[in-house]
């Protein structure tokens, strides 16, 4: 029956949402219901046809022309478009309904793989965690929309490419990177952000992505953070820049779709991860933060979520924290929330509900960037 297929879709999209895998129940599956605001048809950075995986990152040669003033309703998410060299891209911009602070940071969260910018602006996941820093803060948030294999930039089911060479196909070789210069070069005319401030977060395919762009852009990101992601083992696939960025690394130990050991991903574009412990031990290293503290346990606020939470924080000699790794035991491929639920536990592993997982991410931000 109509009703009972539609209602079986909604729920395995949610059940989903943010993740490797897509229901597959529409072609628009996904899609934000949001105000579509001004064209930036004109928004086109001139040179730069890079940003593959065995290339350079691709900085464009010129300076972006970022069109006319923009205006942003208040506590509404709203739709922007740029058009780069490879094509157009969207964009979910989110101002505070306070505004936003003088000069304010800027927060950009990708989405998880074969998903869209709607799940970072959802209540249905973790992710909306980040909606609510924003709010709070009064940070500027963008949530941009990764690409398809047929390089369309405003895919409902879309993917970053992350130096896995199996996901360079599945997103046509997009330039993300050049996607993310253009992001900002785009906050900073229209918002004045603080650009000594611009931190970037997302999970699974949407961590992958940001540990790419710190190792090929970290002169211009003051903090990042991946949830339920493993760094590629193929990290020579990165071009490497020499800039350190303090990472927040926060994984489950019972992931069903990213595991925690690491090794050959089986859903969604594949390709190889190293382990968890390995992750934080090559950011630690390439960060040259190496002093471990002593493991810091969260308060097990939730006793029903058969999950537990504890921190190890790898210290630069100086004490600047470069790297802040967070042990979900019994946690699955979920963003830890206590506010925001995620569904579909005996496909995703369970959801740790002790900590909020973006609210755990601004925090290290501000201690790594204050």
């Amino acid at each position: 029956m109509r009703w009972f297929r539609t209602l079986w879709c909604l729920s395995m999209a949610v059940a989903l949402a943010s993740f490797g895998l897509a229901s597959g129940c529409s072609d628009r599956e996904g899609e934000a219901d949001v105000g579509v605001g001004p064209d930036e048809g004109d928004d086109r950075p001139d040179g730069g046809d890079a940003g593959t995986n065995d290339g350079d990152p691709g900085h464009g040669d010129g300076a972006p022309d970022l069109g006319s003033p923009v205006e942003v309703p208040l506590g509404v998410p709203t739709t922007f478009r740029l058009d780069l060299p490879r094509g157009a891209r969207t964009f979910d911009v989110f101002v505070s309904s306070q505004g936003l602070q003088a000069k304010p940071p800027l927060l950009v969260v990708f989405h998880g793989g074969n998903r869209s910018r709607a799940d970072v602006l959802s209540d249905v996941t973790g992710l909306g965690g980040f909606r609510d820093v924003a709010e709070s803060e009064r940070v500027l948030l963008i949530a941009p929309n990764g690409s398809n294999a047929d390089g369309e930039g405003d895919a409902p089911q879309a993917n970053w490419n992350d130096c896995r060479q199996s996901v360079a196909a599945a997103t046509n070789n997009a330039d993300d990177g050049a996607l993310f210069d253009a992001l900002v070069a785009w906050a900073a005319r229209h918002f004045d952000i603080d650009e000594q401030r611009v931190f970037i977060a997302g999970p699974s395919n949407g961590g992958l992505i940001t540990y790419r762009l710190a190792l090929e852009r970290g002169a211009g990101i003051a903090g990042a953070a991946a949830f339920i992601a493993n760094m590629t083992a193929e990290p020579e696939q990165c071009v490497f820049s020499d800039a350190r960025v303090p990472m927040l690394i926060m994984n489950g130990t019972s992931d069903r779709l990213m595991a925690f050991e690491g090794g050959a991903l089986t859903q969604g574009s594949g390709g190889n991860v190293m382990s968890s412990d390995a992750t934080a031990a090559f950011w630690a290293e390439r960060n040259g933060t190496l002093l471990a503290q002593a493991a810091v346990d969260y308060p097990d606020i939730n006793l029903r979520d058969g999950s537990t939470a504890s921190r190890v924080d790898y210290l630069e000699e100086a004490g600047g924290i470069g790297v802040r790794y967070v042990v979900v035991t019994g946690g699955g491929h979920t963003i830890p929330s206590v506010r925001y639920r995620t569904p579909g536990a005996l496909l995703l592993g369970g959801q740790n509900r002790d900590i909020e997982g973006a609210a755990e991410a601004w925090a290290f931000f501000s201690q790594v960037a204050p």
